[in-house]
């Protein structure tokens, strides 16, 4: 009888050791949920997006499950240095200082930088229109910085996410919005959208050309080779492309 409790409490504990194994294996996703088509909550209340979609096809490929949490932009790098997250998969761009607190797997789309705004109002982005306007982008973003820099005379709003940015402009508290141009082609096409468009081509400046990345925790160094060699592998299965082709009527890469 006594062995047969002892076997039993065994079996107990390595089914109760197996889970929790299998919980520390599953990778804990962080993304912002505010930046369609990139990561956003759909009308039944689903998150998605190229972003998550991506992310899915990278945990099968690697064969992990994986969950998602959403965060505020600026919480998103803070959440994988306290333990929090264990990736950003948000379209973030890799920066100097961004380095210092996550590392980054290679690129997995390209990003251009452009303006929108009302055509019938502003015709150019060149410095003199735009230094008497509002402008409103993403906060901690690689437009933020390049506003600043170059147009130190305009009013810079900087809010927490592109929707809110959006929003600036729909209710005219800001003129134009800079931001991704894959992001703005989804808001100029949505219904939201009406009315707005391209002020200009997308910028070709360098400070604006920038490549996506996964940003992952330091504490999993060991994640980076899986995570881009499972990059190279759903271009080369053509995953990557199904999925861009759900949203961009173009190549990402």
């Amino acid at each position: 009888m006594r062995r047969a409790l002892q076997c039993l409490l065994l079996g107990c504990l390595v089914f109760f050791m197996s889970d929790e194994a299998l919980a520390a294996d599953t990778l804990i996703i962080a993304t912002e949920g505010q930046d369609p088509p990139f990561n956003f909550f759909n009308e039944r209340g689903e998150l998605t997006g190229f972003d998550v979609e991506i992310a899915r096809a990278l945990c099968e490929e690697m064969q992990t499950p994986c969950e998602f949490v959403t965060k505020a932009w600026d919480d998103l790098l803070p959440a994988l240095e306290k333990g929090e997250a264990d990736l950003v998969m948000a379209s973030m761009a890799k920066t100097r200082d961004r380095e210092r607190h996550a590392l980054f797997s290679q690129s997995y789309y390209r990003s251009y930088s452009a303006f929108i705004g009302d055509p019938a109002r502003f015709s150019n982005t060149k410095t003199d229109e735009l230094k008497n306007l509002r402008i409103a982008t993403a906060s901690n973003s690689i437009q933020q910085q390049y506003i600043k820099r170059h147009y130190p005379e305009a009013t810079l709003l900087a809010v927490a996410s592109p929707m809110e940015a959006y929003s600036a402009l729909r209710e005219n508290r800001a003129d134009v919005v800079m931001g991704d141009a894959m992001s703005l082609l989804r808001f100029l096409t949505s219904p939201q959208g009406q009315g707005y468009d391209f002020m200009a081509e997308p910028s070709d400046a360098q400070a604006l050309k920038a490549t996506a990345h996964i940003a992952v925790s330091k504490l999993h160094p060991e994640l980076l080779d899986k995570l881009n060699n499972a990059i190279e592998s759903i271009r080369l299965n053509g995953e990557y492309d199904r999925v861009s082709r759900r949203y961009f009527p173009f190549s990402a890469f």
